[in-house]
């Protein structure tokens, strides 16, 4: 794949470019990002692999991670993260949450229709269903798409932070 082959010497670059030490990493992270102090381990841990070179241990934590975080702005919104199957609490999937017309009116919809892509399109990456599902493969082709949802999991980080009134960005 061709995408593949022009990412991996980029990567490589970034790699050797940013040599941030697991502290660094964290410091950055939590002053750029909103990310709720449950879920920072997490974060930092699977933005550390990735600047390591290990991308496909990094989406395996990151993925998860980024649906967490979206879990988390609904329940500081106090949006609705469940509903009720045979009077048994469930909780909605990524698919569903960000279709919720509380998250597009904030987010809008070219983001919700980003992280659907990315994450949760049968027909695209689908990204959480197949690391989930153990279904995740490390090729050239998975490889292109673990470092476009990385870029855009860190980008969004940053942009709902901003969101929140910080306009101030990333200090560090």
């Amino acid at each position: 794949m061709q995408s593949a082959s022009v990412l991996r010497p980029a990567l490589y670059c970034m790699i050797r470019k940013f040599e941030y030490s697991y502290e660094e990493l964290y410091s950055v992270l939590q002053s750029c990002a909103n990310i709720p102090p449950s879920h920072m381990q997490s974060f930092v841990h699977g933005f550390y692999l990735m600047l390591k070179g290990d991308v496909f241990a990094a989406i395996h934590i990151l993925a998860p991670s980024f649906e967490a975080f979206i879990r988390s702005i609904f329940i500081k919104n106090q949006w609705k993260v469940t509903y009720l199957k045979d009077g048994k609490e469930q909780f909605l999937i990524l698919g569903s949450l960000i279709e919720d017309s509380l998250f597009i009116q904030k987010f809008g919809k070219s983001m919700q229709f980003q992280i659907y892509t990315v994450f949760c399109d049968p027909c695209g990456t689908n990204l959480r269903n197949d690391i989930a599902h153990g279904l995740y493969v490390p090729t050239d082709k998975t490889l292109s798409y673990a470092l476009y949802a990385i870029a855009f999991i860190l980008k969004y980080l940053i942009y709902e932070k901003s969101l929140e009134g910080n306009s101030e960005g990333c200090q560090k």
